[in-house]
């Protein structure tokens, strides 16, 4: 009989093991890195949307109220507060916090007169010790409890708060000669019951301690020179600045002196610059501070107003940051103290309308009455 063959032994031999192990690990980490750059980039496009959408609608609003910026008011108020570069004006509740990119945040001040609504001449005003006025009208267009702008006869002025109007039938507490027999309306703007700290204690021409103490109408020792109240505007003062709250920055916003309230969470730097008609503060070297505004004619006229002084425009940056964390395109402050995240960042000027309307009454160069900006 034939002896049987022993059956030749059957597998993979071990360097067939490796090459099918090598070969399958470079399939599944192909196969890995396309599936987590679809998750990441699946997860990175809403927080770029959200992340743009915040930055957009806090442009919004600051472009829109840089636009409103002195609307109904004199030409020459300066409408934007100085000395908040780096800096939270005096702010009880410490210095701003510190952007991306190793400096200060800026915060930005406005005020404007929205609504439009005509300024309206004093006929008497009692001096250094008062804190009433006595107006032409037998009723104002002012709202109790509203910030109205004193404007001085030199054109300097101040904010205070409306706290009582009190309508007269004579003008028995007004100076003989200042104001007609009739109807007056007498304001008051006492400190004692003022919520918003614009008032302070003394006259209405004493240095404001208060949020605008930028626009206060004294010039020297004796506040009686320039103590004649020639008429009040309407006032709006808007105020921006950057908060850490929860431990995410967010652009706050607060209107007349009031609460701050949250515009737009992740924005983590305010940076604000200033041009002027024709100045040091220029488009390619815009001031960093709003520059200061001083014209000393009595309310001012086109033939004696610095137009050069005028501020029309303004540059915002805002720098925005998402939420979630661990995902493509992360970037690490230059601080070092900030969180590693996705960032953006969106620049836009805006262009008060009152400076525009003021200086198309400028004379130009050619002759007295072309404006030089039309």
């Amino acid at each position: 009989m034939p002896s049987k063959r022993a059956a030749a032994p059957e597998g993979f031999s071990m360097v067939e093991l490796m090459v099918a192990m090598v070969v399958t690990m470079i399939v599944v980490g192909a196969v890995y890195g396309l599936l987590s750059g679809g998750q990441s980039a699946f997860r990175v496009q809403p927080e770029r949307t959200e992340r743009q959408q915040n930055i957009r609608s806090a442009m919004d609003l600051i472009m829109r109220d840089i636009g409103a910026a002195g609307d109904g008011m004199p030409p020459f108020v300066q409408t934007f507060r100085p000395g908040l570069n780096a800096s939270c004006g005096g702010c009880a509740d410490g210095p701003p916090p510190m952007g991306p990119n190793n400096e200060l945040t800026d915060e930005l001040e406005v005020i404007s007169n929205p609504a439009g609504l005509p300024n309206e001449t004093a006929c008497n005003y009692n001096g250094e010790n008062s804190t009433n006025i006595v107006m032409k009208r037998p009723t104002t267009l002012a709202m109790m409890n509203t910030p109205v702008m004193i404007i001085m006869a030199n054109g300097t002025w101040t904010i205070r708060n409306l706290n009582k109007e009190i309508r007269e039938n004579d003008n028995s507490n007004a100076a003989p000669g200042t104001c007609t027999a009739g109807s007056h309306s007498w304001l008051e703007f006492n400190s004692g019951t003022d919520p918003t700290g614009f008032n302070v204690d003394g006259a209405l021409c004493h240095p404001n301690s208060g949020p605008c103490a930028w626009g206060n109408a004294c010039k020297d020792s004796n506040p009686d020179d320039d103590c004649t109240v020639a008429e009040i505007s309407m006032a709006q003062v808007l105020r921006y600045r950057i908060r850490l709250s929860g431990g995410v920055p967010e652009l706050q916003r607060s209107v007349n002196a009031g609460a701050f309230q949250a515009v737009a969470r992740g924005i983590e730097d305010l940076q604000v610059q200033y041009v002027q008609a024709n100045s040091a503060c220029t488009v390619a070297a815009p001031c960093d501070n709003a520059p200061t505004i001083t014209q000393t004619a009595p309310l001012p006229t086109p033939a004696a107003a610095d137009f050069n002084a005028l501020i029309t425009q303004v540059r915002v940056t805002l720098s925005a940051r998402s939420s979630l964390r661990g995902i493509q395109g992360e970037t690490t402050s230059a601080t070092g103290s900030m969180r590693t995240a996705l960032r953006g960042q969106l620049v836009s000027t805006g262009t008060p309308r009152a400076a525009l309307f003021a200086l198309n009454k400028q004379p130009g160069p050619v002759t007295a009455t072309t404006p030089v900006w039309r």
